[in-house]
């Protein structure tokens, strides 16, 4: 019995250090449409190319990833760069204007 009891409180304990990413994407997913309202989406294929490039290289590096992630080219002027959560991964289009090298926008987008 005792060790039975040991088995569960282990298994309660281990299942407790698990994160549940549900939330995460949900509030990411919200968040997506505010910013595609708010700021909106720029479509430019070869920026865009560029930054899906260079965030599949960056995933690539993860052992474990917990979100489908996704890079988004943002319609603004300011050099700026920003993540919510859920692996919604945002960059303007003012940062891509800028001469960056890919290993610079990679750590950028990294960060």
């Amino acid at each position: 019995m005792k060790k039975l009891l040991l088995v569960v409180f282990l298994l309660f304990h281990i299942m407790s250090w698990s994160q549940d990413v549900s939330k995460d994407i949900a509030m990411g997913k919200e968040g997506l449409a505010m910013v595609e309202q708010q700021m909106g989406i720029y479509t430019f294929e070869a920026l865009d190319t560029l930054l899906q490039r260079i965030g599949q290289n960056l995933v690539a590096q993860i052992e474990k990833p917990l979100f489908p992630y996704e890079f988004h080219l943002v319609d603004s002027p300011e050099p700026n760069a920003f993540a919510l959560p859920g692996g919604k991964i945002f960059v303007t289009r003012g940062l891509l204007i800028l001469p960056l090298s890919e290993d610079e926008l990679a750590g950028v987008i990294g960060h």
